[in-house]
């Protein structure tokens, strides 16, 4: 078992593509020993109740097509360093480019393609992020938000975090659960059934049945919400709050 971790904060073991891992990229844009890959691992655990499975952490090396393709896992410790970052002149823009371009699905496809990885979020691990004992990370999602069009193309968002904070917001994203604006608030306008359902059927018992979504369909389902939520915002008086959470993490090429 590739571990030295102490069983409490050891890696989920059904970290892999064919047991239903889901794997988020972390693109790294400075060299990592595999002594600074343990810290940003060893980060997720103060929650027990985070998994630290679904992290992939990238640099030019492990990144090219044949490469991610051949991806099974995530990354585990001990790992081999990363020696060979992406330039610190890389913008989440040129990232999010290469996400769309390599990585994620098209948006009306089920599953996922390659190494199995997330459909509208991945992180960004720069030298602040060992600088700082948070382990800040930037989190990058085009997953919808309030104040988007549905038929406009998807809007990048960027907001700087902790990786743990990361870790615990993730599905939140990934899932169409809350936006990323709404970070740092006590709760998210959640929605029921979940956007990450689709084919909805109400059962005589109450409760609800149906298929798991595509990207497309969840963000449909997403948007639905959010619309919902931005006419309650609008009538309480609070919806210039939410426009200027909206622009702060909406992203602006320079």
């Amino acid at each position: 078992m590739p571990y030295d971790l102490e069983p409490e904060i050891r890696q989920c073991e059904k970290d892999s593509k064919d047991e239903g891992a889901s794997f988020c990229p972390v693109f790294c844009t400075t060299p990592l020993t595999t002594e600074d890959i343990k810290s940003i691992i060893l980060a997720t655990h103060v929650d027990p109740k985070i998994w630290n499975s679904e992290y992939v952490f990238l640099d030019t090396i492990n990144s090219t097509p044949s490469a991610l393709s051949s991806i099974t896992h995530a990354t585990r410790h001990p790992s081999p360093p990363l020696t060979s970052p992406f330039s610190e002149s890389w913008t989440p823009r040129d990232f999010y480019n290469f996400f769309n371009l390599y990585i994620r699905n098209k948006p009306n496809e089920s599953g996922h393609k390659g190494g199995h990885f997330t459909n509208f979020t991945f992180l960004i691990v720069s030298p602040s992020t060992l600088s700082s004992p948070s382990r800040p990370v930037i989190v990058c999602t085009d997953a919808l938000d309030f104040y988007e069009s549905e038929t406009s193309p998807p809007v990048l968002k960027t907001l700087e975090m902790p990786f743990t904070d990361a870790v615990t917001h993730l599905d939140t994203y990934e899932y169409c659960i809350g936006c990323i604006s709404e970070y740092g608030l006590d709760r998210v306008m959640n929605q029921q059934p979940a956007a990450i359902i689709a084919d909805v059927e109400h059962t005589s018992d109450g409760f609800f049945r149906g298929k798991i979504a595509n990207a497309d369909e969840m963000r449909a389902n997403r948007f639905i919400a959010v619309r919902k939520w931005e006419g309650v915002m609008k009538a309480d008086g609070t919806e210039d709050d939410c426009k200027a959470r909206v622009a702060r993490v909406t992203y602006k090429d320079e």
